[in-house]
């Protein structure tokens, strides 16, 4: 599901006024935003890291220590 799709399924909650006050999603949308953001994150530091190559590529790191990092986070996150 796409995050258009996601915020097209959003309820609001509104005071008297009628004035949006909070957002109310699903569950599972909440948990696909989510994802969909943690991915757009990784897109972006992936991003940022190979603009700093171009730029120095003596910034490169083997793949084996770059993946012992992601590694780590992952199990951190869980």
């Amino acid at each position: 599901m796409s995050i258009d799709e996601i915020v097209k399924s959003a309820q609001f909650m509104v005071d008297a006024n009628g004035t949006k006050k909070a957002v109310v999603l699903d569950m599972a949308l909440w948990n696909e935003l989510l994802t969909l953001l943690d991915d757009l994150t990784d897109t972006a530091a992936a991003a940022e890291a190979y603009e700093e190559y171009l730029h120095d590529p003596s910034t490169a790191r083997p793949w084996s220590e770059v993946e012992v990092e992601l590694l780590a986070e992952e199990a951190q996150d869980d």
